[in-house]
């Protein structure tokens, strides 16, 4: 089940709280996640933040995505939360109601 998890600052990018949100991402130990951020007009990254960004894999820019039934995309601020197992709980749910439209707004 990929997962593209867009990032969309509302107006200035949180370094931190991205830091954390990824380390959030991460802690679910699911393989098949891809990271994109939207930068704020006018923002750009730092070298030392490029360098992370690289190590997190992390896009800048719109995340590519090949059209699929079983691909999710989930947009959060940097400043949302992921509770441990959040995208287990997503994929479980989605594969118990296959042909239903699920929010994660209401999940």
């Amino acid at each position: 089940m990929p997962i593209y998890l867009n990032v969309v600052p509302q107006a200035q990018l949180d370094w931190a709280q991205l830091t954390t949100l990824i380390g959030e991402t991460n802690s679910q130990h699911v393989m098949d996640v891809s990271l994109s951020l939207q930068l704020p007009k006018g923002q750009a990254l730092t070298q030392e933040q490029q360098r992370q960004a690289t190590a997190w894999s992390l896009t800048i820019g719109r995340p590519t995505i090949t059209p699929s039934e079983q691909t999710y995309l989930i947009n959060l601020r940097e400043t949302d939360r992921l509770l441990p197992g959040a995208f287990k709980q997503w994929q479980q749910v989605i594969q118990q109601h296959p042909n239903r439209l699920i929010s994660c707004c209401h999940f």
